[in-house]
């Protein structure tokens, strides 16, 4: 039924003007259920979803079905508001869905984690887009929650203030591997420095157009560098308000103090952050940042195959001295697996190392700047 049949007759239609899905419940052996249900009221409370052990249900207006990876899919398309997460055949699909796309949701619960009662111990895969009422996706837990999540996707949360708080308990994003958000311009960090620590499976991060976005990982009282293990790909577009990777809870500030969280002139620091197996970087539009790496950080960036960095109009140099650590290094600084380098439309560009250092490149450089290598850079 899943391409052939979506106007189902809504439960209080007497007499009923087409089939109605309470009579799945005579299916004593039904087990696998795929099926659209354009509208919602033909939703029956009373469905029995116990018995299935694989199904693809989509509630709503939606075009077409999407590509699930998992055998326990549901899709909410409501278009507003409905009591549809109330019924209690949902409750039991959300308790054992592996896969869940929520869509214009409104007047829900404020966390998307409060919308199951049961939480959701199977759910690897999470997509929300166009759902004002959501400020959170978890905001607290005693227990570990979302503890088997691999996909994080939002997109055009318009309220969204933070992916999660402080207060969650350990175990919860545990499995987390790829975070992508997109146009949720009330949010200011990624994670909290806390939760990222318990985030050893994360491969790839997608920040776009965020515009209060002010850095992805909030820092703590911890001075000790932060590490991304496994992570692979980095891609942070369009954020006009982003001045560091690591930032304090407050605005960011310029200052000079010996307190370098928050306050380095590179976007990247080496004495804070490490990503021992990034292949792809990618910034866009990221209007205040003047520097990129600092050098200590690009001796941690070994694998680093793809960098493409475009649209600054503050970036002046991508390396630039460790200000105010007094680091010195002497060996040559080499991005030794680096295969494409691409910078345009930095108007600020003045040279590629601004450091007087010595930078590597192996096969395909593409710039829109002159004179940016001096003769102490080899590509």
């Amino acid at each position: 039924m899943k391409n052939s049949f979506d106007q189902w007759s809504a439960g209080e239609q007497t007499p009923a003007t087409n089939a109605g899905l309470i009579e799945l419940n005579n299916m004593k052996n039904l087990r696998t259920l795929h099926v659209s249900i354009r509208n919602p009221s033909a939703l029956p409370r009373d469905l029995d979803v116990e018995k299935l052990t694989k199904y693809k249900i989509r509630i709503g207006d939606a075009r077409r079905w999407r590509d699930y990876e998992g055998s326990r899919m549901l899709e909410l398309n409501l278009d507003g508001t409905s009591d549809v997460l109330r019924k209690e055949c949902i409750q039991s699909i959300l308790a054992k869905a592996d896969d869940l796309f929520l869509y214009k949701l409104d007047r829900t619960e404020k966390s998307i984690s409060a919308l199951s009662s049961k939480g959701f111990p199977k759910l690897k895969h999470l997509h929300v887009g166009h759902s004002p009422s959501f400020r959170y996706i978890l905001e607290w837990s005693s227990l570990p929650t979302f503890e088997a999540l691999e996909t994080l996707l939002l997109d055009n949360l318009v309220n969204l203030e933070k992916i999660c708080t402080k207060n969650i308990s350990i175990g919860s994003f545990s499995t987390l591997k790829v975070v992508r958000v997109e146009g949720c311009d009330k949010i200011e960090v990624l994670f909290p420095r806390s939760v990222a620590r318990e985030l050893p499976q994360l491969e790839e991060i997608k920040v776009v157009g965020c515009k209060l976005m002010r850095g992805i990982v909030e820092a703590d009282g911890d001075r000790g560098k932060f590490e991304l293990p496994k992570l692979r790909v980095l891609k942070l577009y369009w954020l006009p308000n982003i001045e560091n990777f690591i930032t304090t809870g407050s605005s960011p500030s310029r200052s000079t103090s010996d307190d370098q969280i928050g306050t380095q002139i590179a976007f990247f620091n080496g004495q804070q952050v490490a990503f021992p197996h990034l292949e792809t970087l990618e910034v866009n539009g990221l209007d205040n940042i003047g520097f990129m790496f600092s050098p200590s950080m690009v001796k941690s960036l070994a694998q680093l195959r793809k960098l493409n960095v475009s649209f600054g109009k503050k970036m002046e140099a991508i390396i630039t001295e460790e200000e105010g650590l007094a680091v010195e290094i002497s060996e040559t600084l080499a991005f030794p697996m680096l295969a494409h380098l691409s910078l345009q439309y930095l108007k600020s560009l003045k040279c590629f190392s601004h450091s007087s250092r010595e930078a590597r490149s192996q096969d395909n450089v593409q710039s829109r700047c002159t004179s940016l290598f001096n003769r102490e850079v080899c590509h």
